[in-house]
């Protein structure tokens, strides 16, 4: 059998180099970010996971889930206590789009909201 006869090659769809790296984050499932890096994302409601941080054992870590405004694909993001009250704070303002930007690597990152619509300010 040729490649050219294989079913699922046909289903194809072709990606230009300049926009791979853009595909590909669009295929994740949760926001990812690099240090510097700033994206914004809608709630798409207000529900919160209480999720197992893998480090520790504990139940400390939450998991939004959002819109990222860019792509319009629907993510994930799973956040720390302290920003996860950031987070709070800007819903219990009515604001559902948020600006978020990471700063450091590691165990230094820090996401910090510099943003926040869509509410009373």
């Amino acid at each position: 059998m040729s490649l050219s006869q294989n079913p699922s090659e046909q289903q194809s769809e072709k990606v230009s180099m300049a926009d791979l790296g853009q595909h590909l984050d669009n295929q994740k499932s949760y926001w990812d970010f690099e240090d510097g890096q700033v994206r914004t994302g809608q709630f798409k409601d207000e529900d919160v996971e209480l999720v197992t941080n893998t480090y520790t054992g504990t139940k400390d870590r939450y998991r939004f889930n959002l819109t990222d405004l860019q792509s319009g694909v629907a993510k994930q993001w799973t956040v720390s206590k302290t920003v996860a009250g950031q987070i709070q704070k800007c819903i219990a303002k009515g604001n559902n789009i948020i600006t978020v930007s990471r700063r450091g690597t590691g165990k230094q990152t820090e996401y910090v909201i510099i943003k926040s619509e869509g509410g009373e300010e």
